[in-house]
């Protein structure tokens, strides 16, 4: 009478193919890390050309927006929002000390919304790196990944040496302060591979 014999793996076998699977997990990973970075990268490109053309369709011809809101105070001593291309403030209201003011108000995504440059874009999330929302956590809940350079700020777009001026980078200190709406150019922030992206006035990005 013959036996029927059953074949199967033996436990040292099934260990040498998790063992190898383990190991290729291991190559593709890194792999795989670099290409989501590189789609995220992409994405940040894309969100500082449109507001690039933003500025641009703002300008109309003249100027491009200015990088921060100023308090103008009227002629009954309030004081009121001149608006940058994001609007971080609700209100000026004057202080206790005569001829200075007070911010009231205005957060997350009121700012963007608020801002000079909102009616010219796309919506609101051009307006943040994909790659900073995780690269920290507490960054998780930003609605702005990006700032203004102060040198572009309200510059004519025929001004002299305006093409090869940055006008958009990343950044990562957009919170809360008004003030946050722009950067010196030394301030960009390197998200991607040590780099940061920039964009010109003429259209053009640059990593820094």
């Amino acid at each position: 009478m013959n036996k029927t014999r059953i074949s199967g793996f033996t436990l040292i076998e099934l260990l040498v193919v998790a063992a190898i699977i383990l190991v290729l997990a291991g190559m593709l990973f890194p792999a795989i890390k670099k290409v989501r970075e590189s789609a995220r990268a992409t994405k940040c490109v894309s969100n500082l050309r449109q507001l690039q053309l933003a500025a641009l369709n703002f300008a109309n011809g003249g100027s491009v927006p200015v990088s921060s809101s100023s308090p103008v105070k009227d002629g009954y001593g309030n004081w009121n929002e001149s608006k940058g291309w994001v609007a971080w403030q609700n209100g000026w209201n004057p202080s206790a000390t005569p001829g200075t003011y007070v911010q009231t108000g205005g957060a997350g995504i009121s700012c963007i919304t608020n801002g000079t440059l909102y009616g010219f874009t796309r919506g609101q999330d051009i307006y943040m790196c994909p790659t900073l929302k995780i690269s920290n956590k507490a960054y998780a809940n930003y609605t702005r990944g990006y700032s203004m350079n102060t040198n572009a700020s309200g510059r004519s777009i025929y001004a002299s040496g305006a093409v090869s001026c940055v006008l958009f980078g990343d950044d990562a200190n957009c919170v809360s302060s008004p003030f946050d709406s722009e950067f010196g150019t030394n301030e960009i922030n390197r998200l991607h591979s040590g780099k940061g992206h920039v964009v010109y006035m003429d259209g053009h990005i640059e990593k820094w």
